[in-house]
């Protein structure tokens, strides 16, 4: 294996260290290497914190002379909440950079490379490129549309129905894929459920992990009229993270009065689409609040909706050894498909052995 590819493998592990900490920044993980030795190693840990670049240079001190350092995003060249990256790795007198991806962000978009090589530093860039940037899907789709990634999560049985005719659907997967669900939520900004989901389950929508304390996403219910009943669960409860009722203007006054007083509660207000709430708008108005990542554990209408407006980005089916049959209810019941022309095709799948179950995941 080439080093440059051994040594940015070492990156990306280090940046997955702080996967869910640093949005809407970033995973970036560096490593300092000098005559096939690792000097240092860093990651960025959350947002406003040091970047991953900075603190292996510290590390190193002085020795970071004539090292090659690796790094799976571009360096910045501006001020944000730190200062600029570059101009420490230029004082740093390192001989060779070697960067994963280009940042997208326009502030940064090649510009770090160019003050690089103007300053004499060697710069190697798109090692494990793709790696990189799947790494930071969301990170990307945030700067380059301004809405969060949706993920949607679908637990179903093998001929792909999600609940008995009578809406029974605990537990059609296994212990293990649920605890897998709670570590997706620990991962990302934000979850959403329908306002039906939450009159028929009442969940919480919290993180529960075995031996490690999850942190709780943002959970976003989408509710057009506010029918929802000020007593559930998710609209009660004692969590650092806030509850967000996505609605619009049909919804009663009085009871967005009631729920105003609700503590760690907020309305979103979105546009009305023929009846239904405007899901981009919600999408564009959840970019404009930092969400830059989105995991919808609703039904089968509300997955529909996104993939049938293709504002999903990426699908995860937890498959279990089970079948339902007729009478069910499939997990995608209102897609609209005038031909086989027309279908849904996902890329990219992998599939992965979760206790009993089987995940399978691909991108639109």
């Amino acid at each position: 294996m080439h080093p440059d590819i051994r040594f940015m493998k070492r990156a990306l592990l280090l940046a997955e260290k702080a996967r869910g900490r640093t949005s809407p920044n970033p995973l970036v993980g560096a490593v300092v290497v000098k005559n096939g030795q690792v000097l240092a190693e860093g990651y960025h840990k959350k947002a406003g914190g040091a970047h991953a670049e900075i603190e292996a240079l510290k590390k190193c001190g002085h020795k970071a002379k004539g090292a090659t350092l690796y790094v799976t995003l571009e360096p910045c060249p501006h001020y944000g909440r730190t200062p600029p990256c570059v101009e420490t790795l230029i004082k740093s007198r390192l001989s060779r950079v070697v960067i994963g991806m280009m940042d997208p962000n326009p502030l940064v978009r090649g510009k770090g490379i160019r003050l690089l090589k103007a300053r004499g530093v060697k710069v190697r860039v798109g090692v494990l490129q793709e790696e990189c940037e799947r790494q930071n899907e969301s990170y990307v789709k945030w700067i380059v549309h301004q809405r969060p990634f949706v993920i949607l999560k679908v637990a179903a049985t093998l001929d792909g129905m999600v609940a008995t005719g009578q809406g029974d659907s605990k537990w059609v997967t296994s212990v293990e894929a649920r605890q897998h669900v709670h570590q997706m939520r620990d991962q990302v900004d934000a979850i959403l459920i329908g306002v039906n989901t939450v009159v028929r389950d009442d969940p919480r929508l919290t993180t529960r992990m075995i031996g490690k304390k999850g942190r709780d996403p943002i959970r976003i219910i989408v509710d057009g009229t506010l029918y929802i009943d000020p007593q559930r669960k998710v609209l009660n409860l004692k969590s650092k993270a806030p509850t967000w009722l996505a609605t619009t203007h049909e919804a009663n006054p009085v009871k967005i009065e009631e729920i105003k007083k609700k503590k760690n509660v907020d309305i979103l207000t979105c546009r009305d689409q023929n009846g239904r709430l405007d899901l981009k708008d919600l999408l564009i108005q959840l970019g404009q609040r930092g969400v830059a990542s989105l995991l919808v554990e609703g039904g089968p209408a509300i997955h529909s909706s996104f993939i049938n407006e293709r504002l999903a980005d990426k699908v995860m089916i937890y498959y279990a050894p089970k079948l339902l049959g007729g009478g069910a209810l499939s997990m995608f019941n209102s897609l609209r498909v005038a031909s086989l022309k027309h279908l849904f095709v996902l890329r990219g799948l992998k599939a992965t052995p979760i206790g009993d179950d089987m995940l399978l995941e691909g991108y639109f």
